[in-house]
């Protein structure tokens, strides 16, 4: 009697599996990104990058600013009329007011020029910003794409399994609380899929505001892989970025101007104090250095981070091995009935999640190489 019941119940649930709801394929992610881009515009990335530059405010205000530093170089080379003697120094001034009056017009030729190249150092920043930006925001969109799919295979497991618990419990093989159990677990799958799309929503409103887009506007970019290339030599990688750093050549830029501030003071002229002049160099050096160490730590602390990804994404890798063998084993097992199609649903299942921790890995390290290429934009 027990023996006819099993049958039947094994009959009844292949029936359900096969009939009522779809057994987990793998192919499903593929047919469901399908039906996820139908209303969405293709787009390149290259596309979102420069469609961003062009409209950024910030960008334009700094251009906007380039444009009248160049107009105040010009007025200041103007005012040069004088030179200083090399022999000069502050201690023994022997200078009328015309020639003082000529050195603070070469202070402030020098002035403009540090000002014209700070301001173009700011756009190069901002460009390398905008960049850094919707390649990361288009990195999350991915990976909240990814997390929508997995939750869509999160409850298709849930209703199978709610099936089965149904005829479960009609047999009378189980209890109407075990029942409500599956019932709560088809709900919070349930939830759980609708905050996944409410926060892939959420990813391109920031990808929108970046691009100045309406909020309801959607696209696909079709983009390769992450590249695996070897990173840059950390020892490498900080002397670069030490030398081409914007904000790190500016703090330099006040350090050379405050020195020559110093080398271009003239006494009695109602200027600031010669030894307040002097702690304005030490402080802009101070700042420099300052700057310097502090890029250097978090260039070792991105390089620390993304070694301990690797050894990570090993573990995960032979985590998935172990978990397509288990697959492999549990679909020869089903071909000759020693399994029901929900067992190897419940292994794709995990196959899958595997799958989609190496991608999350993926993403985020490929946004920590954006930093540690150029850390600047990540600021």
């Amino acid at each position: 009697m027990i023996r006819s019941k099993w049958l039947a119940l094994i009959v009844i649930v292949v029936f359900v599996l096969t009939n009522g709801s779809p057994v987990f394929a793998t192919n499903s992610e593929e047919e469901t990104v399908l039906e996820i881009q139908t209303d969405w515009e293709n787009r390149s990335l290259e596309d979102l990058i420069e469609r961003a530059k062009s409209r950024s405010l910030e960008l334009q205000r700094i251009n906007q600013q380039l444009k009248r530093s160049e107009i105040m170089r010009d007025q200041a080379g103007l005012n040069v009329g004088y030179t200083y003697a090399p022999e000069y120094h502050p201690l023994n001034p022997m200078y009328t007011i015309e020639e003082f009056i000529a050195k603070q017009a070469t202070l402030g030729v020098y002035a403009a020029d540090a000002q014209i190249n700070q301001v173009r150092r700011d756009r190069q920043q901002m460009e390398d910003r905008i960049e850094y930006q919707v390649i990361t925001a288009w990195i999350d969109i991915e990976e909240g794409v990814r997390k929508v799919l997995q939750e869509e295979k999160a409850l298709s497991l849930a209703e199978q399994e709610l099936a089965i618990a149904r005829v479960r419990q009609q047999q009378g093989i189980s209890s109407r609380y075990q029942l409500i159990q599956q019932e709560d677990a088809y709900e919070a799958a349930q939830n759980e899929l609708t905050k996944s799309k409410v926060e892939l929503d959420g990813k391109f409103i920031t990808l929108n505001g970046l691009l100045n887009e309406p909020v309801e506007s959607r696209y696909w970019v079709e983009r390769e892989a992450p590249s695996v290339e070897e990173l840059p030599n950390l020892t490498a990688q900080i002397a670069r970025v030490l030398n081409n750093d914007p904000l790190i050549k500016s703090l330099e830029s006040n350090v050379e101007l405050s020195e020559l501030s110093l080398r271009l003071y003239v006494y009695n002229q109602e200027q600031d104090p010669y030894s307040a002049k002097a702690i304005d160099l030490t402080t802009a050096s101070l700042n420099a250095g300052n700057m310097k160490r502090q890029t250097e730590n978090s260039l070792r602390e991105l390089y620390q981070s993304m070694e301990e990804m690797d050894k990570t994404a090993a573990e995960l890798e032979l985590q998935l091995k172990m978990a397509l063998d288990q697959l492999n084993v549990a679909k020869i097992n089903l071909e000759v009935g020693l399994v029901i199609p929900q067992d190897v649903a419940k292994i794709e299942f995990q196959v899958s999640e595997l799958e989609n921790a190496l991608k999350s890995l993926e993403s985020k390290k490929e946004k920590m190489s954006l930093a540690y290429l150029k850390p600047w934009a990540a600021r």
